[in-house]
């Protein structure tokens, strides 16, 4: 059954599929989820862009064999305009599930679509929206000294970590693992991108899509080799930069 205990603003989707048979099914099959809008369909990549670019949608159900470009021309041609949907591939190969996941997808369905599959995918989205809404409504300056100390919940219990004593964060799946001074740590039941969404943002930043550091520990970037260098009470640490987020860890000045 659908998710309907979690209330929420309306999940605007864009389906992209050349076939118009395919097209009809998924839209069927979200019918029963009444926090979804379906905004458009398109049949090819341009009118997928310039859809996506208009309405800027929550989730975009995307096929991967289209006419001209594929579905990953798609994702490298809208990264330009700083939107970042949500990408729920519905493909009939599985060939290319590593691609996806290179492409940072958020899911991957193949076809024909089973509705548990894909109800696991929308409960996902929904969970992780919600999580992140409730993030952001916290009333909390992330840039403010006065309240350093940040809640986060273990599969326990409620921790408070003060986030002068974060040295890194990394991902471990659905859960991140905050790693503190004096060697302890503590993983918590979020997402790597809703526990930066509580950091503060001049002082954090996301060297990969698995690892945030505290700058204010960064020692050294060792350009050609793209990795950081990160010191805390004699102990050090090294992280390969990921290309895409160089630019948060070394700005020209």
């Amino acid at each position: 059954m659908p998710v309907n205990c979690i209330i929420m603003d309306e999940i605007k989707v864009i389906i992209v599929d050349d076939e118009l048979i395919a097209i009809r099914i998924l839209k069927q099959l979200l019918k029963k989820y009444k926090e979804i809008n379906i905004v458009a369909t398109a049949q090819n990549i341009d009118d997928a862009k310039n859809l996506i670019i208009q309405y800027q949608p929550d989730i975009v159900f995307l096929d991967i064999q289209l006419p001209g470009k594929n579905g990953f021309d798609l994702i490298n041609d809208i990264k330009d305009f700083n939107i970042k949907p949500a990408i729920i591939f519905a493909t009939s190969y599985d060939k290319y599930a590593i691609k996806a996941i290179q492409h940072s997808a958020f899911d991957y369905l193949l076809k024909p679509i089973d509705p548990v599959e894909l109800n696991r995918a929308i409960t996902k989205y929904i969970s992780l929206k919600k999580e992140t809404n409730e993030t952001k409504q916290e009333n909390f300056d992330k840039n403010s000294n006065l309240s350093p100390k940040i809640q986060f919940k273990t599969r326990t219990s409620l921790v408070f970590i003060n986030t002068d004593d974060i040295i890194y964060v990394s991902a471990e799946g659905n859960y991140s693992d905050i790693f503190l001074k004096n060697n302890k740590h503590f993983i918590v039941t979020s997402y790597l991108s809703v526990v930066l969404e509580k950091l503060p943002s001049n002082t954090f930043a996301r060297i990969s899509r698995s690892v945030v550091i505290n700058l204010n520990f960064l020692e050294k970037i060792i350009r050609k080799k793209k990795l950081c260098i990160v010191e805390c009470e004699n102990k050090r640490y090294e992280f390969k930069i990921t290309p895409l987020y160089f630019k948060n860890v070394c700005k020209e000045k």
